[in-house]
């Protein structure tokens, strides 16, 4: 295999923010703390919110 870039695997770390529209909370999550999922070659990050539990995804 031939690398032609390198990837940053920083980014795999990065805190998210996320806005919940059930109770409009607005939070950060840790790497530990969302789910990432795949989809057509487009990547969705989804983490429970902390106040009502629904799901919130993370802002674009």
């Amino acid at each position: 295999m031939k690398i032609l870039k390198e990837g940053n695997l920083e980014l795999l770390k990065q805190t998210k923010r996320f806005s919940c529209s059930y109770c409009g909370c607005e939070f950060e999550a840790d790497k530990g703390e969302y789910k990432t999922t795949n989809q057509y070659n487009e990547y969705y990050h989804s983490c429970k919110c902390p106040c009502c539990g629904h799901y919130a995804h993370a802002e674009a």
